[in-house]
Order: structure tokens, then sequence, then C-alpha cells
């Protein structure tokens, strides 16, 4: 397809161009190359006249509307899905995209956008720069020592054990 370097600025293309910025989802590269145009060409547009920037923008927030709900759709409600046996049909299931719901969520609810902590928490021992290597091994078994001593705990809410009480266990 061959793109027009300028766009024709009427009504009608304007009017049309709101249209397909709806029909795809916001996209304003497909919006502009189904008419015919280059995006340039819109943007050029929309910063000469701030009316039909406006409405594009408007435009684009609806068909970006449309993305959302397809996405909510396909989250929440799912979409039925062919199941085929040896390349028939057999029946249909419904589908649901958790990487859309989630990021759905992460975009409205800012609970959902803090990143949960998994796995072992890693402790980093950054010791001071050595200026020689017996400095160095001097620093190292300093730390060894330290993590190789005794963890001392304070239990508050611990009762001990009596022997009585073990009796009765066992």
């Amino acid at each position: 397809m061959v793109y027009h370097s300028r766009l024709v600025r009427t009504e009608d293309s304007l009017e049309q161009l709101e249209e397909l910025l709806v029909e795809e989802c916001g996209d304003m590269s497909a919006a502009a190359q189904r008419i015919g145009a280059s995006v340039a060409s819109v943007y050029f547009w929309m910063e000469d006249c701030p009316d039909a920037a406006s409405r594009l923008k408007q435009a684009q927030l609806i068909g970006w509307s449309r993305l959302e709900s397809a996405a909510y759709t396909r989250g929440v409600k799912g979409v039925e899905e062919a199941v085929y046996f040896k390349g028939e049909v057999v029946g249909y299931k419904t589908v649901y995209s958790d990487g859309l719901l989630l990021a759905m969520l992460k975009a409205r609810n800012p609970a959902y956008r803090q990143e949960q902590e998994t796995g072992p928490r890693v402790v980093v021992n950054l010791m001071p720069r050595a200026e020689t290597y017996e400095e160095w091994t001097q620093m190292r078994q300093e730390t060894l020592r330290q993590l190789a001593a005794p963890v001392e705990r304070e239990y508050t809410d611990y009762e001990p054990v009596t022997e009585s009480a073990l009796r009765d266990v066992l």
C-alpha cells in the first residue's frame, strides 16, 4: 500500500480517523494505514489543529477502553476454545488469561504492583577493600568467625517442659 505524505484535512477524513481509531483499539498507526496516510501526517495535523487533536485523542481513549474490555473478557469471563481429538472438534472449553488479569490488577491497584518476595533471602556481606593480601585474609577470618558464632536468641514465649509433663505425654 502506498502512503501519502500528506493527509487531506477535511471533516470527513477526521470523522473517518475517529471511527478507525475506535475500531483499531486506539492504534494510530493502523488507523492511518487504513485511510492511506502516514502516521506522521496525522500527528502533524494534531499539532496544527487543537480541535482535531482533541477529537482524535478522545477516539483513541475510546479505542483503548475497547482493548481493556477485551482483556477483561479474556481474564475474567474467559473465551471459548475448541477441543480437538484426531482432527475433529469434540467439545469446547473456557480458557482464561491469568496474565491479562494480573496486568489489569497491577494497572488499577497499587497493592498488586509491588513485587512479591520469592525464594530465600540472600544476605550479602560487603567487606571494605583490603590494601594487602594479609589484611584481606584477616578480614576474611574475622568474617568467617562471626558467621560460625552461635546466634543468641531470647525466647520470650517459651515455657520449659518439665519432666512430669513429658511423662504425661509419653
